[in-house]
């Protein structure tokens, strides 16, 4: 495993499977910057602005022109002021190339606000 800091590899990880937790066996013995969540450069696609969000019972639709989104794809949204709109879903439908809705958690905002952003995950969870 690579740690990376400011885009750059500084340490690699080469502990032998099943060794004890810690980073005693680092090359180069240099200490090194870890990310507090992992480094997602080629999971996902390309950032897609979202136009809008709206919420009827527990289904969000979103407006995210020309999201690449199929259903049973996952998806990641972020940037919406209501934390219930962001995270990881699953596309339940997707009426158009514009519109996807999926499944909300709670009973945020009927339409959501901030600046938001979709990320199509490139290998979906759903399909294996």
């Amino acid at each position: 495993m690579a740690y990376v800091q400011d885009g750059r590899p500084t340490a690699r990880d080469n502990r032998a499977q099943g060794s004890p937790a810690g980073r005693e066996n680092l090359v180069n013995q240099t200490a090194s910057y870890v990310p507090e969540r992992a480094i997602e450069s080629g999971l996902y696609a390309a950032v897609v602005a979202v136009t809008g969000i709206t919420r009827s019972s527990q289904t969000a639709t979103v407006d995210a022109t020309g999201h690449g989104v199929s259903a049973g794809d996952v998806f990641r949204i972020s940037g919406a002021v209501q934390d219930e709109y962001n995270g990881e879903f699953i596309a339940l439908t997707v009426a158009d190339a514009n519109t996807i809705t999926y499944y909300v958690f709670g009973s945020p905002a009927t339409t959501a606000t901030g600046t938001i952003k979709l990320r199509k995950r490139r290998v979906s969870l759903a399909r294996g």
